[in-house]
């Protein structure tokens, strides 16, 4: 009798203890939140690195031996005025994107050419998002998922002046938006 309660106690104590750390990780995420950014790189030298090495301007060549590929894939997803969700996973990164309802005006193939590297300042992904040029009427969600407490910095590179500029930063959790199909970077 005494051990049945000991074993009711040790499930009751593990199930609060579960719970309790998934509220952990879940308040973060209830609220996109823009925050000042505390990486230990700062904004403008990853913004340099980008404008030297991924650029049309700079060198032709990434130095592979400072900037591994991590990976590089592909992925596509047929939506219309209804919307999507669809995700890009390596390992424990996640990007999941959510396209909003009556964001598109018509059917579309989204494709998202992305390449994830390892930076001298940390992992970044290069997201090259197309059909180019398509805008959206509400703007599609971004949230990068994976380690808790950084800072996610979206990049965008401008056509017209062939740089890479600081479109929005986000905390844990926080969805960076998009409003038009691209070239983006974001850093983890």
């Amino acid at each position: 009798m005494n051990q049945h309660y000991s074993k009711r106690f040790y499930l009751a104590g593990v199930l609060l203890l579960l719970l309790s750390g998934l509220s952990l990780m879940l308040v973060p995420g209830c609220s996109k939140s823009t925050v000042a950014v505390s990486s230990a790189v700062p904004v403008d030298e990853q913004l340099a690195y980008l404008n030297t090495y991924f650029s049309p301007s700079g060198p032709k060549l990434v130095p592979l031996d400072s900037c591994p590929v991590v990976i590089d894939t592909v992925i596509s997803c047929l939506t219309d005025n209804r919307g999507a969700v669809f995700n890009l996973r390596n390992g424990a990164s996640i990007i999941l994107f959510k396209i909003p309802v009556g964001a598109l005006d018509k059917e579309t193939l989204i494709t998202i050419h992305a390449t994830k590297y390892k930076a001298p300042f940390g992992p970044f992904w290069l997201l090259d998002c197309g059909p180019e040029g398509t805008v959206f009427a509400k703007p599609l969600a971004v949230t990068p998922l994976g380690d808790i407490g950084k800072t996610r910095v979206l990049f965008y590179f401008n056509e017209k002046s062939s740089l890479w500029e600081v479109e929005e930063i986000a905390g844990d959790f926080g969805s960076l938006e998009i409003d038009h199909f691209s070239k983006y970077a974001i850093s983890e």
